[in-house]
């Protein structure tokens, strides 16, 4: 009796501990889906720059989506050189909508020629409370 209670027990040790195998290798070759990013208030944001002479002007662009209220837009954005991790120029602004739009629009005097860009971080407010953050970046430039 004691044998057969032994054997017994072993037995269901055995199949608990193989479904539980089973089932941990079935949930790790389960696939994340993929992520894509939603905006929440903008229906899309237009990073650039554009040099005249050794004149760079940035600009950033932010369309809302209609239905949307959005009191104002604080946009930081930074004229960046390639291989340099310092801005050479950074503009924090606050911009209003404007002809269905925010827009923020400044230039700035490079001195050496190289590839620039501009990063921009866009932060969407309504009732002074942050409703979005979206970082963009433009197209590289040669000067």
């Amino acid at each position: 009796m004691l044998r057969r209670t032994v054997v017994v027990i072993l037995a269901v040790a055995l199949a608990v501990s193989t479904s539980v195998c089973a089932f941990a290798a079935a949930q790790a070759a389960v696939k994340p889906p993929d992520v894509t990013i939603q905006l929440i208030s903008m229906t899309r944001i237009t990073t650039g720059l554009s040099f005249s002479g050794s004149t760079a002007k940035a600009t950033v662009v932010a369309e809302p989506k209609s239905g949307i209220a959005i009191d104002y837009v604080k946009f930081n954005v930074k004229l960046m050189k390639v291989g340099s991790s310092t801005p050479v120029k950074t503009w924090n602004e606050t911009a209003y909508i404007s002809q269905g739009k925010f827009i923020f629009s400044d230039s700035v005097s490079v001195s050496s020629s190289g590839t620039y860009y501009v990063e921009a971080t866009t932060n969407s407010y309504y009732n002074n409370s942050l409703i979005e953050q979206i970082v963009t970046t433009s197209a590289n430039v040669v000067f």
